[in-house]
Formats: structure tokens, sequence, C-alpha cells
């Protein structure tokens, strides 16, 4: 017990170093008796290892503490930041969703999270689900909306279906409303308008299209993106 308190308090105070020797000397004294084992030894050896740089067998052992206790929300926020670290994005999102299943404090954070792993892991179609849960716990965040938009774009690469026109526009709605932090909302605003302007142009809308741009513009004057699609725009056939 003595060595397993002075792994736990040297990593949680910055000493790695030092956690790692009592941390590796507990697993050695415990060897041949491994119920001595707290399911916290686990998961602090599994902290311990990865912030040591050996994040693979690290994830071992914290996913050995969530079999002894699945209720322990912050190892499962821990073993999939691991997972994130590693680009082992399916893995990530796997871990939030059993957080999910698991847990009884769940927040909107974990399907946003798990959202965005599954992003990463380009399956857009689980993305947008868990991004469906995150608008439909917080109406009113924009970001749900601009993540669905995304998410969406994805699925529907040359914007032939406008599946993400709906949730760019409510994006754009709920950023456009929120006056006090609209201005960080400046590289999510480009974004949502550039594709609202790309969806318009697919659909022969030249004139919204044209809008669309202007509205880039109006965020940033310096877009070439925006500058270059109107000349083009104009001068094609499609909008004569």
């Amino acid at each position: 017990l003595f060595r397993s308190m002075m792994a736990y308090v040297n990593y949680e105070i910055g000493k790695n170093d030092t956690a790692l020797k009592a941390i590796s000397k507990v697993f050695t004294l415990t060897s041949e008796d491994t119920s001595k084992r707290s399911g916290k030894d686990y998961s602090y050896y599994g902290k311990i290892l990865a912030k040591s740089g050996n994040a693979d067998l690290g994830t071992n052992y914290i996913q050995t503490a969530l079999v002894i206790d699945p209720k322990q929300g912050d190892l499962y926020d821990d073993l999939a930041d691991m997972y994130n670290k590693q680009k082992k994005y399916d893995l990530s999102a796997l871990t939030y969703q059993s957080k999910i299943n698991n847990t009884t404090k769940v927040a909107i954070t974990d399907y946003f999270n798990m959202g965005c792993a599954w992003y990463n892991a380009k399956n857009y179609i689980k993305a947008d689900s868990a991004f469906s849960k995150v608008t439909e716990i917080n109406p009113t965040w924009p970001n749900g909306y601009f993540w669905r938009g995304r998410a969406n774009a994805q699925i529907d690469n040359t914007a032939k279906d406008g599946l993400a026109k709906p949730h760019y526009e409510k994006f754009i709605e709920l950023a456009n409303a929120d006056a006090a932090n609209i201005s960080k909302q400046k590289t999510n605003l480009i974004e949502a308008n550039s594709y609202l302007a790309f969806a318009a142009f697919v659909a022969k809308d030249c004139k919204l299209s044209i809008d669309y741009w202007n509205k880039v513009l109006a965020i940033d004057p310096n877009t070439k993106q925006a500058k270059d699609s109107i000349e083009a725009i104009k001068a094609s056939k499609d909008c004569k």
C-alpha cells in the first residue's frame, strides 16, 4: 500500500520516473498474487507508462482497471486521450461509447468527443449520429450543428444532395446570434458559408452562390477562394 501511494503521489506531482519505479516494484512484489493489486494500481500504472512514452502498454493497464471497475468515468477519458495521441481514433470513439454505456455521469462533451473521434476515424455516419445527440442535448450550441455539417459534407462530398446544408445554416444562425462569441467562430463561419456557396453552385443557383461567397468576404476580405469562385461563377456558361 505504501509503495502504491508513493507511485500515485509522485505521478500527481510530476515526478514520473520516481512513480514508475514505485509502481513497477508494486507489480513485481505482487506477481505471484495479483489479487493484492487494486484497480487504482492498474490505472496509475497505465497513466505512468503512457507519460513515459509507452502508451501502447499503458492502454492495456487502463483497460484492466476498467474491467475491475467499469464505472470509473475519468479513466475512459484517459484511455480515449491515449488512443487519440496514437491516432487510433476508432478505439477512442469506442472508449467514449463504453463510458456512455457504463457510467451515470455522462455529459454532452462525451458525445461531442466521440463524434470528433469518429470523424477523425473517417466514419462520418457514426460521427453524424454522435453530433446529432449533441444538438439534441443542447439545441442552442452552435458547434454541434457545425460538426454535423462537417460530417454530412464528407458523407455527401459532392454536395449533390446538400446533406450538410441544414446543419451549416443552423450553425450560422446561432453563431451570428451570439454576438459575444462571434469572433471565435470566424474560421467556422467561413467554412460554413463556403460550403453553402458550393452547394448553391452545384444546384445551379449562381446568384445564391455569389451571395454566400460575398458573406465569406464580409468575414475576411482576403479570402482568395471566395474571390476566385465569384469570378469563375460569373464566367460560367451555367450562369449566363
